[in-house]
């Protein structure tokens, strides 16, 4: 044997320089910081695909009222407007409806329940005042984004929004006039603006939308162009179907598929 060469023990495994010597010896101080950078790039990647290939929403309605809906009830409310949407207007092979939502009491509301009691004079209700505030806030902001322009809204956050004392732009005149969009007032309607949800034909035919409030209004908002008139007027005339298509809607011609 050679001086310079070294005798290699039973079971040992020599390394030789080059690229696999530095391979092991990268692997060997690097190892953990390299498993999390893959681990990373994975969980990008996949997050990434689901983004490109979810499905679109056709149109986004909006929920403001004294409701907490939860997912699944979020999810057949939108069940029933795609069953009765005119059409698949982004050609993606299926009718999507989103579903944007604020639960929002106003003072005499939230002093209505704040109030009530159970049999031994407990309180039954603990209303999260700083939460209520910025979903009240949250809504009005939404609004002005013009992102939805059908509201399905309580009573009395409609009546804030018909009050000419509002110092915000959603007032009576960013509200569509049925007249105007239809041709005529609707049986249902509480004046020349909303329609009692709870009166409408599709709020007795589909059970899954009554996890609204009955009393729940449903209007149409004026178009915010915020983001220019030739980018959202396409979109709005979508909503514009689709408010139609919910206040027409039949028994007689559509089957209630919807639980």
């Amino acid at each position: 044997m050679k001086k310079n060469e070294e005798k290699i023990e039973g079971g040992e495994i020599a390394v030789s320089g080059g690229f696999l010597g530095w391979l092991d010896n990268f692997w060997y101080h690097y190892k953990w910081p390299t498993i999390g950078i893959a681990l990373l790039i994975i969980v990008f990647t996949v997050c990434t695909l689901q983004m490109c290939t979810s499905d679109e929403d056709d149109v986004v309605l909006h929920y403001a009222g004294d409701v907490q809906l939860s997912v699944g009830e979020i999810e057949n409310i939108c069940g029933v407007f795609e069953a009765v949407c005119p059409e698949d207007y982004n050609n993606d092979g299926t009718k999507n409806i989103g579903l944007m939502t604020h639960r929002v009491l106003l003072e005499d509301k939230i002093v209505a329940l704040e109030k009530e009691t159970d049999s031994e004079g407990h309180k039954v209700n603990s209303i999260d005042r700083t939460f209520n505030t910025q979903q009240y806030n949250d809504f009005y902001d939404y609004i002005q984004t013009g992102e939805s322009s059908i509201l399905l809204i309580s009573p009395e956050l409609y009546r804030e929004l018909r009050s000419v004392d509002s110092d915000r732009d959603g007032k009576a005149d960013r509200i569509v006039r049925l007249g105007a969009l239809l041709g005529y007032i609707p049986e249902e309607a509480v004046d020349e603006y909303a329609v009692r949800l709870g009166d409408t034909e599709i709020y007795k035919s589909y059970s899954a939308i009554r996890a609204l409030p009955e009393d729940t209004l449903i209007c149409l908002l004026e178009p915010n162009w915020k983001g220019g008139k030739n980018s959202k007027e396409k979109y709005y005339n979508r909503e514009k179907q689709i408010f139609t298509a919910i206040l027409e809607y039949s028994s007689d011609t559509k089957e209630d598929t919807a639980q």
